[in-house]
């Protein structure tokens, strides 16, 4: 998994790095060693936003988000980049119980 990060209007920091680094292992058990987490942090005078993009073998996955400031932002994206996974893990699952039900009732 390779993770790049990019800020905007702040300076990137070692702790801030961290914490993100730390927040989007969560997602480890849906990504695989080839997949890229592209995050890029803006921050303005009157709110900031949070774009982050997913690739996963062969789908992309664009989320965004705006907060009043940059772990706001970042927290609403990380949630909703979470739920997106989360079904997209519970399809392949379904996809797989499917192909199993089928090849059980055929070998019977």
């Amino acid at each position: 998994m390779e993770i790049r990060i990019k800020c905007q209007g702040v300076e990137e920091s070692p702790w801030m790095k961290a914490y993100l680094v730390r927040q989007l292992l969560r997602f480890e058990r849906y990504l695989t060693h080839a997949s890229l987490i592209f995050i890029e942090l803006t921050h303005g005078p009157d709110e900031s936003s949070s774009f982050m993009s997913i690739k996963l073998g062969q789908s992309y996955f664009t989320f965004k988000c705006f907060g009043g400031d940059i772990f706001e932002a970042f927290t609403k994206t990380f949630e909703e980049a979470g739920r997106c996974m989360r079904r997209e893990h519970q399809k392949q699952l379904n996809r797989i119980h499917r192909k199993l039900i089928v090849a059980k009732a055929i070998n019977e």
